[in-house]
């Protein structure tokens, strides 16, 4: 068998295949980036409702707290909860401590260690 000389025949792809596997690369790759994306958002919104409830439930934690410390304020509630929850007493007159401090005409206490000497007894009706 002879060969026809001639032109070589070489295999020719069809006009456009090649365009047509680029766009569809192409929109394969911003449908995977829609995806990602969306899924980044709905990320984004599970997490901002989860911080809202938490914000939500801090509210209610302060608005709570804030009753608490109101109706705690007055010193009647305050010795009130100190007798029934802790089962305190007030003391007798014999047992009340007032130091008094050397050169100190008010009754304020200084810090400690700022006050060289100080002198403890009972509290009594007048002055020591």
């Amino acid at each position: 068998m002879s060969r026809e000389s001639g032109p070589s025949r070489r295999f020719e792809r069809p006009a456009g295949i090649e365009r047509a596997a680029a766009v569809f690369v192409a929109a394969f790759g911003l449908v995977l980036l829609f995806v990602w994306h969306q899924a980044a958002v709905d990320r984004l919104v599970l997490r901002l409702d989860a911080e809202k409830e938490r914000g939500s439930r801090l509210e209610s934690d302060v608005h709570a707290l804030r009753y608490e410390v109101e109706s705690l304020a007055s010193h009647g509630q305050v010795t009130g909860e100190a007798v029934e929850r802790l089962s305190m007493i007030r003391p007798g007159q014999d047992q009340i401590v007032k130091l008094r401090f050397e050169g100190d005409a008010s009754d304020a206490p200084r810090w400690p260690g700022l006050v060289s000497e100080a002198t403890a007894g009972p509290e009594t009706g007048g002055a020591p």
